[in-house]
């Protein structure tokens, strides 16, 4: 299935479930695009076992979808639909992969996912206006990315996709789903809605390998997406 219908089945079936709860609560119901910037990594709960020095840096991109929010007096809550970019950038030194003499490695990983937040805020003022601590639940949907990787066998570009193995084939494989924790703080103006966000990341990305599949183990490791986020939205209210 293609990446703009598995979005569209997705933004119809959420603004579909939150018209029907507001109607339902008789709670304020407001709606809109949204768009920000992101910085992620991953957390590596287990490195290359190789590598003698291993640093991270954060990698930009860009969220955008679908924001609302649900509420009344001082509680809301605030499901969204985003495309995310996250990723990671990664350097270091390997002792052993390439022959006695160390060399530097490094990898940069775009990955794209369709991000599912459902975070509950507790508002300054009712109506859901002024500053606002949020914190929920989130799933993530990979649906692609784009990785580079060199070390001492030279340079090699290929794309992000999901598996449960690495293959060694120039592809950066990774876990279709990711879930875990969001939480911020947030100020609305009227229609005008901005968040700081932290993702915390609770499940392996990480893919097994198989050496009789001419996968190597070199690749193996535990990591954890995490990501930083400035989102501004634009919401209009609805009524019956």
């Amino acid at each position: 299935m293609r990446t703009p219908t598995i979005f569209s089945a997705v933004t119809l079936l959420a603004v579909t479930l939150l018209t029907a709860s507001a109607v339902q609560a008789q709670a304020t119901f407001s709606i809109g695009p949204c768009m920000g910037g992101t910085m992620s990594t991953f957390h590596y709960a287990r490195g290359f076992s190789s590598a003698a020095e291993m640093s991270r840096g954060y990698r930009p991109g860009y969220a955008a979808g679908v924001q609302a929010s649900v509420g009344a007096g001082h509680w809301v809550w605030q499901p969204a639909v985003l495309y995310a970019q996250m990723g990671h950038q990664l350097h270091g030194v390997d002792n052993y992969a390439f022959g006695v003499t160390p060399q530097p490695f490094s990898q940069d990983v775009r990955a794209n996912y369709l991000v599912i937040p459902l975070t509950v805020a507790r508002t300054q003022h009712a109506g859901g206006q002024g500053l606002q601590v949020f914190a929920g639940p989130y799933l993530g949907i990979l649906l692609g990315g784009h990785a580079r990787v060199e070390n001492g066998y030279g340079v090699t570009t290929g794309d992000v996709a999901n598996a449960h193995q690495d293959h060694n084939d120039g592809t950066f494989y990774s876990q279709r789903f990711d879930g875990g924790l969001q939480a911020g703080l947030g100020y609305r103006q009227q229609h005008w809605l901005v968040r700081a966000t932290y993702c915390l990341g609770l499940h392996s990305m990480s893919v097994s390998y198989d050496p009789s599949r001419g996968a190597s183990p070199y690749y193996q490791s535990y990591y954890y997406n995490r990501a930083f986020q400035l989102s501004l939205a634009y919401l209009v209210k609805c009524t019956k």
